[in-house]
Formats: C-alpha cells, sequence, structure tokens
C-alpha cells in the first residue's frame, strides 16, 4: 500500500501514461497553511516556487508554482520587482 506521500506520485505517473501531451496551465486552489501546501508542492509534486504577491490589506496572498525541467532553474519575477 503507498504511503500518503507516494500516492499522489503513483497517480500522477498513471496520468502520465494516459495522457501524454497534457499539459497544466494554471490552477488556483484556496489554502490555510501556506507553509504545509508549498512544502507538499515542492518536496511531493516537485515544483518550484517562482514568485509570491502577499495581499495583507484584504489577507491573502498568491503564490506561483512551475515544473521545470530535470537540471533548469526559475527565472524569478519577484527579482524583477526588486
Amino acid at each position: 500500500m503507498a504511503s500518503a506521500q507516494q500516492a499522489p506520485l503513483t497517480l500522477l505517473s498513471t496520468m502520465g501514461k494516459s495522457l501524454p501531451d497534457a499539459t497544466w496551465q494554471q490552477s488556483m486552489l484556496r489554502i490555510k497553511n501556506p507553509e504545509a501546501s508549498l512544502k507538499f508542492y515542492r518536496d511531493v509534486l516537485g515544483m518550484t516556487l517562482v514568485d509570491e504577491y502577499h495581499f495583507p490589506q484584504w489577507k491573502f496572498s498568491l503564490y506561483f508554482l512551475q515544473t521545470l525541467p530535470v537540471g533548469a532553474q526559475a527565472q524569478l519575477a519577484s527579482a524583477a520587482r526588486a
């Protein structure tokens, strides 16, 4: 039986076999715990945090993650704004 962390990887590898040309352009999720969610997307799904915007006056933040090819590095948009 797969662990909770292995299950998403198993699902994704199965999906990749049946949908070889599929791409994930974008998605929006509302989350309660950004630290735990980012850890999951980075450590389990292998995504890279490429940008983030914070809106304290409205009590929300936006986090942008991307799947990068092996060995590639993200071009961080927030570095250009700094």
